[in-house]
Formats: C-alpha cells, structure tokens, sequence
C-alpha cells in the first residue's frame, strides 16, 4: 500500500509458517514519566490488564475466578471511559445453571466493579466474532452504549445518574449508531433508515427522513456537532451526504460506489472515504480526502486497504493495507497535506484485531489505536519480517507513529487500546491503579 499506487486485491491474509524470535525491541524496565498513557489489554490468558507504554506497571483489572466461590471467569474488549478512569468489558462464565454474558465496569481509582448488564440465560450469543457486546461510551462518560445479542441484536442506553438500568433503544440487525459530540443524542442507522434517538428524552428513536442506503454501515458527525455524513441514493447513483442533524440542508459531496466506510477529520475539514469496487465489500479501492465545505476529492492512498484510522490532531491518517505478494497487513501513517507515507510495522493481525479492521468504522470512535498525544500506535498479533511472520504467539506492541523506530513487543495479548485524548488533546493526568479484586495482582 503506498500513496497514489494502484496494487491489486488479494485474499484475507493467511499465516505463513513461523520463523525465528522476534525482531521487536524489548520494553524497558525503567519507569515511564507521568506523561506516558496506560493502555488496556486483552492478555492471552482471557483476562484484561493495564499497562505503562514502556510494559512496565503491568496490572490486572479482572478476577479469573475459579476458586470454591467463583466459576473462571474470561473476559474481552476493554473499552476505556473518555476520562480514563473506568474500563468497561465483557465477561463469560460457565456457571452452575450454564453459560452466562454479562457487561462490566470498573473504576480504576477504587477498584469497584457494577454489573451494567446480564445476558438473558438462554440467549448465549454474540454480536460479532469473539464479542458478546459492542460496547460505546458518550463522550462525556455519562452514558454507556451497547449491543448485545438477545433474541436479536439490541442496542440499549445505560444512564448511572438516573437509576434506571439499560434501556431498549433499537432492536434489528443491521445495526450501528454513533454518538453526537454533546452526548445528548446518538444517530442510528438500522436496515436501510437513519434514526436520531435523544438520551435525555428518552422514548422511540425519531426516524429522520433521509435518503438513506444500505451502502455503508456507521454515520458520522462533525466535530462540532451540527452536520451528520452518510452514503445516500440520489438519481440512482450512490453519493457521500451531509445533512444537519434535524434532517435538513442536505447535500451531495462526493460519489460513493458500491459499500463505503468514511470518518470525519478530528479538525472539521476532510472526510476520509473509502470505496470498493465489488458490491461485497471488504477491501476498499484505497482512500480519498473530501473536502466537508467543497465536495473537493483528492486521492490519498491507492491499492487495497482495509481500515483508516484519524490522528488526534486530524493531520495524519493511520491506514491498514493489504501487502499483495506477501499476504500479511501493512501499517502506514500518511500526512494528508503532503501525502507523504510511512511503513509503522507489518503484520498477521490477531483475531479480535482483524476483527476490529473489518468494521474499523464502528470501532474508531469506541477503541483508540492511536495514543492521545498521536505520537504512538498499539496494534495486536505477530510481526512479519521477510514474508515470514515472527513468533508463534499474539503480542501486544506499541509502534512509533514516523517509523523511525521497530515496535515494541510489550505483552502477550490479542487486543490493546488507549484511553481518549483530554479535551484539550493533552493525555490527562495519569491516576494509580489502586484496585481490590481479590486474588494476586501482577505488577512488573
């Protein structure tokens, strides 16, 4: 994958056979200064960890179980509160009267742990591959989110202040919603229609009536709140939209063939859009910038790609692409005002990581690759260095976003996130883990 140059699509990567020990360089022991981010982990033993960048500090957030009073215990898909200081996850346990899901957060200034949501017993199911929940804080922590597969996929709202348990927003597959900047609302696509459902009014989502389409799965806002993007119909051609959010002003920015993915620019003026070339999707025919006030496209990157994740500071596109000759992932960081490109790492992604680069579009709001100050990114698997990957187990590494440096192996893991930059694009103050979970804690 490189900018401006056409490769051809190729099959899902596949694993070649393992080579010798990793190149990735060793974390250090020296503590980390305050100003380096935790990030949270999956660890290869089910259960989910915090850890410094450098791999030190190294602690475990949940309880494995398995003793006279608890059954073991596995959990997934640690997704950081926009303060970072709770983690939300996914917990399933084989209990006495069978297999139970269930949705958890923990503070991790005190250690307290509530139950947010319990599937019901008979509906052991999953929303995706290897995820019993999706799970999406409102920007302002106060709201929590989430699907769960019921007797259908469900999307519910919980509300802590308010004391009132999840409630039922949506019900339906296909499925996906974002939330608007104020928190106030979240903008819903199910089937083929856009909804825009008030949290603090609570009720029936209200359906806005829009041209809506089935060629894209999640809308986006802009960063101020006040327009919505979509791929929509219009003369029997499929088109990028924008609209206010009450439905009105709506406008045509760019053709959008077959399925398309896109995300506004953390700065207000670029949407990044990808588009396939087969009406089955799943690799998109590179990335365009377009212009949010101009409708003005302009190619980025070419050839085969998979997700596209903004920086924080909206300069920078973080682009996951297909290697066509040696079937392994390619991660690159474009500057979009030069387009000048770099190769970060390439890489087998873990399961749960290829996972996330398929629906990238949900996930790039919900769990960060990209560290809050964007100097850094976390990816999840196994090196590849000369066609061959480099390990036989999934690791956890932390990458330097110019690609001046290797990245660094830091923990055995399957999936790793940081927590959301401040409001003010500075990481916020780095608060001690101090939990009491029972049972031994691992710190390194």
């Amino acid at each position: 994958m490189t900018p401006n140059a056409s490769a051809p699509a190729t099959p899902s990567p596949t694993a070649p056979p393992p080579a010798a020990q990793p190149r990735a360089t060793a974390a250090p022991d020296a503590s980390p200064p305050a100003a380096i981010r935790r990030l949270a982990f999956l660890g290869a033993d089910g259960q989910i960890y915090v850890i410094n960048a450098n791999g030190s500090q190294r602690t475990r957030i949940t309880k494995p179980g398995g003793d006279d009073t608890e059954p073991p215990a596995l959990y997934t898909w640690p997704t950081w509160s926009p303060d970072g200081q709770s983690l939300a996850y996914s917990r399933a346990v084989n209990s006495d009267v069978g297999p139970e899901l269930s949705l958890l957060v923990t503070s991790l200034d005190g250690g307290a742990m509530r139950e947010v949501f319990r599937n019901p017993l008979d509906t052991f199911g999953l929303v995706g591959q290897g995820a019993p929940h999706y799970i999406f804080w409102s920007p302002d922590g106060g709201s929590l989110a989430f699907l769960a597969a019921t007797n259908d996929i469900t999307l519910y709202v919980d509300v802590p202040g308010q004391n009132r348990g999840a409630e039922t927003v949506s019900i339906g597959a296909p499925l996906y919603y974002a939330w608007a900047p104020d928190s106030r609302s979240l903008l819903i696509h199910g089937g083929q229609d856009l909804f825009l459902y008030h949290v603090d009014r609570g009720g029936i989502p209200g359906f806005l009536n829009l041209p809506s389409s089935l060629a894209f799965r999640v809308p986006d806002w802009s960063p101020d709140g006040r327009l919505l993007a979509f791929v929509g119909e219009a003369e029997g051609s499929r088109t990028l939209m924008i609209a206010r959010a009450d439905g009105s002003r709506l406008r045509s920015l760019s053709p959008a063939p077959n399925q398309s993915s896109f995300a506004w620019s953390p700065r207000g003026d670029l949407i990044a859009l990808g588009s396939s070339s087969t009406p089955a999707g799943g690799l998109y025919d590179g990335v365009r910038l377009i212009d949010a006030t101009t409708g003005r496209s302009r190619a980025l990157v070419d050839g085969p790609v998979l997700a596209f994740f903004w920086s924080p500071s909206g300069d920078r596109l973080a682009v996951v692409g297909l290697d066509s000759s040696a079937r392994h992932l390619s991660l690159d960081v474009v500057d979009t005002a030069s387009g000048e490109s770099r190769t970060v790492a390439e890489f087998l992604p873990s399961q749960d990581l290829q996972f996330l680069f398929t629906f990238f579009d949900q996930y790039k709001a919900s769990h960060l690759l990209w560290s809050p100050d964007g100097t850094q990114l976390a990816f999840s698997g196994r090196l590849v260095e000369g066609g061959q990957a480099v390990g036989a187990e999934d690791q956890v590494f932390v990458a330097d976003a110019t690609g001046r440096d290797a990245p660094r192996a830091i923990a055995r893991g399957a999936l790793a996130f940081w927590p959301p930059p401040a409001p003010s694009g500075e990481p916020p103050l780095k608060t001690p883990v101090q939990l009491n979970i029972g049972g031994p804690h691992i710190g390194l």
